[in-house]
């Protein structure tokens, strides 16, 4: 079944490469030099991509794929040399629409991410929302980056979308490998979406159901399902992009156990898988303040780009929507304060000499040909005095519409 499926696949996008009258997409590449060695410099290279589109060869039909690469230190063996990255289809996608009764219906056939809460796919295909995520949670990874939550397998949605109101719901089925049991999981899923000039959201929630193939004795089954897993999510934007005040929530985990059985974790949340992010925003003109507080899992951790402790506060600054010359800009400072090692799971643990870390990050976000370009230096002060590695980082990147 599963060679099957991916046959499919192949053959779909075959199709789409010579039919295809339309193409969309983004791409984006971040370069982030590290010095690894402190009081010295030992500068490390690397790089995180993504590469999206859309092949639409009707009105109803289009078909979407997007890949991602991380790589290893290009200085370590010399810029000119082979490096070793590590390369992701992030989603393989089949799309269908069809219109009546007032409604959009949207059937899609997906390997890999889809849609995932956090990544604003949904409400901005669906709703036309335009970007609003945090500075703080941005990456160059696409859909593999750090998400609410990820919708990830193979599987199948349906969407419906009104015509007449700003509102639409999700259904969705897949089937994925990675779940805390280490076997395959069949998730059933629930989406919403709405939009106005006051309200953003996207929420989500559903259920998750391991596939066992052996019983508590070790027999082989055909199919054995005794446990359940709830999971939900919410991404909120109380107000919009003009608004003077405005308010950012996302948040949500993965894994709750409903039903106990003798193979299932504890039938309870596990406070260090929490996703929580809560940002207010004051705008003033051109001038903007935003102050957020973060709960970030390990696991999401290392797809972050500015974003290294599990739970922080941090203070954005900065001029928005500058000129100079044919080019807008907006120039600021973060200043972030966060502990290393400590989540909600041991806050009684907290040792401010051990785990306190701060640091700075100035940077600047220009409009260039097109697309965004973003320069941010991450200044570890609490790193740096206590003579760490990788106190230092320099982050550049650039993100463009195809």
């Amino acid at each position: 079944m599963k060679k099957i499926v991916q046959t499919a696949f192949i053959l779909i996008f075959s199709q789409a490469l010579f039919a295809a009258d339309y193409f969309s997409g983004e791409a984006g590449l971040l370069a982030n030099f590290i010095n690894t060695e402190n009081y010295g410099f030992e500068p490390a290279l690397k790089f995180n991509g993504f590469l999206s589109g859309q092949l639409a060869f009707s009105n109803s039909f289009s078909v979407r794929g997007e890949f991602s690469i991380q790589t290893d230190d290009l200085f370590d063996e010399g810029l000119m040399k082979e490096v070793s990255s590590t390369f992701r289809f992030n989603e393989i996608s089949a799309t269908y629409n069809k219109s009546f009764a007032n409604v959009n219906h949207s059937f899609s056939i997906f390997k890999g991410c889809f849609e995932s809460l956090g990544s604003e796919k949904f409400i901005s295909r669906h709703l036309g929302v335009q970007k609003y995520s945090s500075f703080l949670t941005q990456n160059y990874l696409g859909l593999n980056g750090a998400n609410v939550y990820d919708l990830y397998g193979t599987g199948l949605s349906y969407t419906l979308t009104s015509k007449r109101l700003p509102v639409c719901t999700g259904f969705v089925i897949s089937r994925n490998y990675e779940n805390v049991e280490n076997c395959a999981q069949l998730n059933t899923d629930i989406r919403f979406g709405f939009t106005s000039k006051a309200l953003t959201v996207d929420a989500l929630a559903g259920l998750g159901a391991p596939l066992y193939t052996k019983d508590d004795n070790d027999n082989d089954v055909v199919l054995l399902i005794e446990t359940l897993y709830f999971h939900t999510g919410v991404d909120i934007l109380l107000g919009n992009e003009y608004s003077i005040l405005s308010m950012l929530l996302q948040g949500g985990f993965e894994y709750l156990p409903v039903k106990k059985t003798s193979r299932s974790a504890e039938s309870y949340l596990h406070k260090d898988e929490i996703y929580l992010l809560l940002e207010g925003r004051l705008s003033g003109g051109p001038s903007k303040f935003y102050i957020s507080f973060f709960h970030i899992p390990d696991s999401k951790l290392d797809k972050m780009t500015f974003i290294d402790d599990n739970i922080g506060v941090n203070t954005r600054i900065f001029a928005d929507k500058l000129y100079t010359k044919n080019h807008e800009y907006n120039i600021g400072l973060n200043f972030m304060a966060g502990l290393m090692g400590i989540t909600f799971a041991n806050l009684d643990e907290i040792d401010v000499n051990e785990n306190f870390d701060l640091k700075l990050i100035p940077f600047t976000e220009i409009s260039l040909n097109g697309g965004l370009l973003t320069c941010a230096l991450q200044v570890g002060i609490t790193r740096y005095a206590n003579n760490d590695d990788e106190a230092l980082k320099l982050h550049i990147g650039y993100k463009k519409e195809l």
